[in-house]
């Protein structure tokens, strides 16, 4: 039997692109669960700060408030900026739809939350209102952050953001608690 070498070739290049692809897809991945992280962990400051400043008259909660909406908001930019210059994936890929979808309601939800830090600094809002702004906001996130991890071709990789999705996970609820 001749062996077709031009086409064995054909398919070793395939592979190795299909590798790179996966490859850029991880880090981009990686880039993107991290810049999340670093939002949820600034709106959980965030809303602890909502809490205080609802709940008291003094100065020093409002000062708090406004030092912890800053930080949330400098992340929150990062994330869309992250998320306007990233190419989209091919719409034909099995997880595109359940990550386009998180992508929007993630969007929409820091949208919202804009107008409950409004009525926040008014105190126009009921504090149970003001953090299910908060946790709607952070739910829509670790969600992304789920469908971000659940593909990846590499177990190691898949296991490390498994495990940094359970820890924020984790962080939230104990929060929530409190």
């Amino acid at each position: 039997m001749a062996v077709n070498e031009p086409t064995v070739i054909r398919f070793l290049l395939a592979s190795r692109q299909c590798e790179l692809n996966s490859l850029r897809y991880l880090l981009g991945s990686g880039e993107l669960v991290g810049k999340v992280s670093i939002l949820i962990h600034h709106l959980q400051r965030e809303r602890g700060a909502v809490h205080l400043y609802l709940c008291s008259e003094g100065p020093q909660a409002a000062t708090e408030l406004r030092d912890r909406e800053q930080d949330a908001l400098g992340s929150q930019q990062d994330v869309i900026q992250f998320l306007e210059n990233t190419q989209i994936p091919d719409p034909s890929q099995p997880q595109a739809s359940r990550l386009f979808s998180c992508v929007a309601r993630v969007i929409y939800a820091l949208g919202v939350l804009q107008d409950t830090r409004q009525q926040v600094t008014v105190r126009a809002i009921p504090l149970v209102n003001a953090a299910e702004g908060f946790n709607d906001a952070i739910r829509h996130l670790l969600s992304l952050v789920f469908t971000v991890s659940d593909p990846p071709a590499d177990p190691v990789i898949s296991q490390a953001l498994i495990a940094l999705f359970s820890f924020m996970q984790g962080k939230e609820l104990a929060g929530q608690e409190r």
